[in-house]
């Protein structure tokens, strides 16, 4: 299976971009100019925009072009849903427009990830639903066990073959990924990855 990094590095890059955009609006030096504003960000653009001898917006610019670019890659390769890929370019795009402006911007993404947010509720509930009905507990006793990381120990005594609890678990998480997909959440590949990723945190 494919793993979780493309989309990590993502949000690296689209934070490390808005903080670039954010610092170049706020201390605005002439092109090519090579001033030390205050704060470590600052300085550590003016360095790299001299080793690359362009100017703080050439390479505000060049950022949001790689950041376009990563965007459209992990589309092609199914890590982003035509949906996530334009939330994506918006936070990138708000931001070299206008990135003073790029936090007042934030309740609308919130708004636009609300979807998400109750789809890893969702996950979380049907879960553990699974867990304690496979294994005759409450629901703070499952949440002991898997802090303790004893879900081996929890099914021996419950007298449940701890394969069958995993089972479970991807059935449960399956069922749930299932809606997401049918609501164009998600694509396979990432449905696949948090099915995996669910069976794994349980195992």
């Amino acid at each position: 299976r494919r793993s979780l990094v493309p989309l990590i590095a993502l949000a690296i890059l689209l934070g490390a971009f808005v903080g670039v955009a954010a610092s170049s609006a706020d201390s605005g030096p002439a092109a090519g100019a090579s001033t030390a504003p205050a704060g470590d960000t600052g300085r550590f653009l003016d360095h790299l925009a001299d080793e690359l001898g362009v100017s703080r917006t050439a390479l505000v610019e060049a950022l949001a072009r790689a950041s376009d670019a990563t965007i459209g890659d992990l589309q092609t390769e199914d890590l982003l849903t035509p949906a996530q890929a334009g939330l994506a370019r918006d936070a990138v795009r708000s931001a070299a427009r206008d990135p003073s402006a790029f936090e007042a911007s934030l309740p609308d993404l919130a708004r636009r990830l609300a979807p998400y947010r109750g789809l890893a509720e969702e996950l979380r509930v049907s879960v553990a639903r699974s867990l304690q009905a496979q294994l005759g507990v409450t629901d703070a006793r499952l949440l002991r066990y898997l802090r303790a990381s004893s879900l081996a120990s929890a099914a021996a005594q419950g007298g449940t073959d701890r394969t069958q609890v995993l089972a479970a678990t991807r059935r449960a998480a399956r069922r749930t990924v299932r809606s997401a997909l049918d609501q164009g959440l998600l694509t396979r590949t990432q449905a696949a990855l948090i099915v995996d990723g669910t069976v794994a945190a349980v195992a």
